[in-house]
Order: C-alpha cells, then sequence, then structure tokens
C-alpha cells in the first residue's frame, strides 16, 4: 500500500493492481472500503444518482474467487468505478439526468461499459450529468445539482460532475465520463481532478454522437490511472465509424518539449485569477526546460461547437410528443427549438466548415509538440446555470466560456486538463493537448506536472473544508 494512504479507498488503480498482485489486498476489502467512504460522507456534493452496495459486493466476493488464481492481475481487475448516468448499463438504470427517462433500465452495455465488466471492473453506482448532457453544469430536475467538493456552494461542473465530484470525495481512483464540448475537462478542472479526453474515435462512442464531438474518457486521480484507463478500453468497434485501433506514441521523446501557449479561443480570454494561475504555469514549464512559444488558433472553431451540438441535439428530438418534451429541462427546450430552426444548408456550411478548421488546427503540431491552455476560463460558479455569471444571457450563447475546451472536439485532438492550484474561490486546471493520435505526449508532460506539482496530498482537506452533508434529494 502507498505510503501515503493508509485506507483501500485512497488507493490508484495502479496501486489496487499492485495490492491485488502481492495479494496484500482483496477485491472485497477494497470495495467495501469505497462503500464505507460514501457512507461516511454521507455523498455531500450529490455525485451519485444510484448505489449499487449489494451487486458490488456479490461481484467482489467472485473477484475474490478469480484472483487466487490469477497469476498476473491486469488494471482494471477489482477496480471500483462509477460510471456516468449517460452511458447505458444493461440491467441498471440509465436516466440521462431525464424525467422521460427516468424508468429506463437499458438491456445492454455501452461498448466502454462491457469493456470495463469484461476487464473485471466493479461498477459502484452511476454519477450525475445534465440532462441529456447538454450543458457544462451537472444539474438536472431529476436528482438536483452536484455541488463542488471544494467550494460547497459552486457547482462541479459538468456534464460529467457527479463523476469528477465522486473521484474528489475517493468514490472509487476512477469515473467514466463524456465530452462533448468540454464535459471532462471542465469538471476535472472545477474539482481537482485529473480529466483525460483522448483522441476522436480511440475509445468507441456507441449508440454513435451523430455531431463526431462526443469522446469517452475518465476522470481519475492521478494520470498514470486515466492512461491505463484509456488503454484498457482503446480499440476499433464496427458501430463507431470513426473508432479506431492503433499506436499513439509521438515520434519524439526529447525531454524538452516545444510547447505552444494559447491565450485565447475566439477572443475568450481567462478571468483574472485564471490567467494568473495560467501565466505561472507557462513560467514553471520554462523553468522545466521546455521550449514556449506563442501560438493563434484559427477563428470559428466555438462558433462551430456551438451550432453542431445544438443542431444534433434538436435531431435527437424529432417525433416526441409534446408531453414528452413538456418534462425536459426548459433551458434545454429552448435550445432544441432553436436547433430546429436551423436549415440544411446551414448544418452542411457547419460541417465543412469544421473539416477546414480541424485541418488548420492540426498544423499548429508542425512547429509544438504539445500545446496548453487553461481548461477553463472562469471559477466555480453558481449551480443551475448553464454557465458563469455574464455568460449565460442567453441559451444560444450557452458554449461561449467553453471555448477552451470546446475547440479540441471540433478538432479531436486528445486533451487532459490537471490539477494546478486551489485558489480562493475553487480549483484551477491547467489542459494540455497532443497531436492526433498522440494521445501519449499529452500525458508525458501531464506526468511531469503531477510529479512537479503534486495534488494528492490536497486532497486530506476535502473533509475539513466542506459545509455539513447534505442529504441527496430523492430521485422522482
Amino acid at each position: 500500500m502507498s505510503a501515503t494512504c493508509s485506507e483501500p479507498w485512497q488507493l490508484s488503480g495502479v496501486e489496487l493492481r499492485d495490492a491485488y498482485q502481492n495479494r496484500t489486498l482483496k477485491v472485497s476489502e477494497v470495495i467495501q472500503s469505497v462503500l464505507d467512504r460514501i457512507a461516511d460522507t454521507v455523498d455531500p456534493s450529490n455525485a451519485l444518482v444510484l448505489q449499487l452496495a449489494d451487486s458490488a459486493l456479490g461481484s467482489a466476493a467472485r473477484a475474490d474467487l478469480i484472483l487466487s488464481d490469477l497469476t498476473q492481475v491486469p488494471f482494471g481487475f477489482g477496480m471500483p468505478v462509477t460510471v456516468k448516468d449517460i452511458s447505458a448499463t444493461a440491467g441498471i438504470r440509465t436516466t440521462r439526468g431525464s424525467l422521460p427517462m427516468r424508468l429506463n433500465v437499458p438491456d445492454r452495455d455501452a461498448v466502454a461499459v462491457e469493456r470495463l465488466r469484461r476487464a473485471g471492473a466493479i461498477i459502484i453506482g452511476k454519477t450525475n450529468t445534465s440532462e441529456d448532457a447538454w450543458k457544462a453544469e451537472a444539474g438536472n430536475r431529476l436528482f438536483g445539482p452536484t455541488y463542488n467538493p471544494w467550494i460547497p456552494t459552486a457547482t462541479a461542473g459538468g456534464s460529467s460532475g457527479g463523476a469528477a465530484a465522486a473521484v474528489a470525495w475517493g468514490y472509487g481512483p476512477i469515473a467514466t465520463a463524456t465530452d462533448g464540448l468540454g464535459s471532462i475537462r471542465i469538471p476535472a478542472s472545477f474539482c481537482h481532478v485529473v480529466g483525460f479526453k483522448p483522441t476522436l474515435g480511440r475509445i468507441p462512442y456507441v449508440p454513435v454522437s451523430a455531431d463526431f464531438l462526443a469522446h469517452f474518457g475518465p476522470c481519475a486521480r492521478t494520470v498514470a490511472d486515466a492512461g491505463a484507463f484509456v488503454e484498457l478500453l482503446a480499440g476499433h468497434d464496427s458501430r463507431d465509424p470513426v473508432s479506431w485501433s492503433g499506436d499513439t506514441s509521438a515520434n519524439s521523446d526529447s525531454e524538452h518539449l516545444r510547447v505552444g501557449v494559447i491565450s485565447s479561443v475566439d477572443g475568450l480570454h481567462a478571468e483574472p485569477a485564471t490567467a494568473d494561475a495560467f501565466e505561472e504555469f507557462v513560467t514553471e514549464l520554462q523553468r522545466w526546460g521546455h521550449h514556449i512559444r506563442r501560438v493563434v488558433l484559427p477563428d470559428g472553431p466555438t462558433r462551430i461547437a456551438g451550432l453542431l451540438s445544438t443542431a444534433f441535439a434538436a435531431a435527437g428530438y424529432r417525433g416526441w410528443s409534446d408531453e414528452l418534451l413538456a418534462e425536459l429541462d426548459p433551458d434545454y427546450r429552448a435550445l432544441i427549438a432553436l436547433g430546429g430552426t436551423l436549415t440544411g444548408p446551414e448544418v452542411a456550411v457547419a460541417l465543412e466548415t469544421r473539416l477546414i478548421l480541424r485541418a488548420q488546427i492540426q498544423e499548429v503540431f508542425d512547429d509544438c509538440d504539445v500545446v496548453v491552455s487553461p481548461t477553463v476560463a472562469a471559477l466555480p460558479f453558481t449551480p443551475g446555470a448553464y454557465g458563469p455569471a455574464g455568460w449565460d444571457t442567453d441559451v444560444s450563447q450557452f458554449h461561449q466560456w467553453c471555448g477552451f475546451t470546446s475547440v479540441w472536439n471540433v478538432a479531436g485532438n486528445p486533451a487532459v486538463s490537471v490539477p494546478w492550484s486551489l485558489t480562493p474561490g475553487g480549483p484551477v486546471g491547467m489542459q494540455i493537448i497532443g497531436p492526433d493520435r498522440h494521445d501519449d505526449v499529452a500525458l508525458r508532460l501531464a506526468g511531469q506536472v503531477e510529479v512537479r506539482r503534486p495534488w494528492r496530498a490536497d486532497y486530506s482537506q476535502l473533509d475539513a473544508c466542506n459545509s455539513p452533508a447534505r442529504t441527496p434529494p430523492t430521485a422522482i
């Protein structure tokens, strides 16, 4: 067991694998420890919308029998994980944070969940999300908001806010998440955890996200866990036409990287506290020996990301009755209505522009090994809004403050958010982006940040800084 961790729930996925390999822990001990952690903290952030204690303990008992015969324990075996309530789980309620879906129980797992189960991971619960993952704040009318572990009056971010908060609280070392405009990286930044969006298609996304903006990836406490999780789930599936298999290593293994610095996207600049932290980050990268150069991205990716996500949101509700549509979040309903006004030629032009922008953005990596930016322009904001104060004036602009993340959904590149600092207004994360299909170079620099600015010790502060535990709202 790690010298810095006294309880099994505190261990990383890599440490759990080593403990199982050395037979110093049983799977049932780990699962019970995580369940005790959930019970002890009473889920103050409202991260979990469904707990699966009985089935998890049953799976753990079976895993202990298998463990006794394993000579080599693979990563993921016996690992407690939570699954975002967007992803289908066979035989387990999957609501997508939506009242019309409140009784939905799929008969089939999402591909990534299927691969997790096959690896021997144990699902301990489902995590909260915004309705249909439409906004970067994990609240909905079915389960209420997910609060920030560090600033209990603020949002955990979204749409994978439940996933990020669960990891921060120690409800498993890794949580599954999805990212269409920043839905992994934004809550990771807000909750002081690692959030990794691998290259588009590296993990199959089934059912397919028709706009091809959505990625499947993890929130985790360590970079090594995030990378190993993606390796575990990666690989082509014929049901996802952009999924692929292959090597993701970069050509260069130089210790000192050419780092492109992005300070704005489509006119979006970070607010002062985040901008100051970012300049500190860049200064540190230079001090570590990396070669810094300022980079300007082409105009337009934020607008295209918003237009496509709006158009395809509307397409997903074709044929729904007025009665069912009336149960949706009013803001989301307004966005769907807006998407319905877009014409076919407008969407076609947006798709064409997206391909042009994607090619232009890749040219940045001709002169850079990686690029960096703040993950989010603002600090955690009030739950219930779809953006920080000053950004949420009109639902048509719901995506504008997400430009630092959404540009990489348009381009498809791997991007990882790493914790950097805990400010009075909340955590600040830094985003590291690698070349297309070279996920490892982004993870390599993220790992260096983790070593030089370790954040793991910060989690001992959580219980002290949090307000009295809230009782999660009862599901409707």
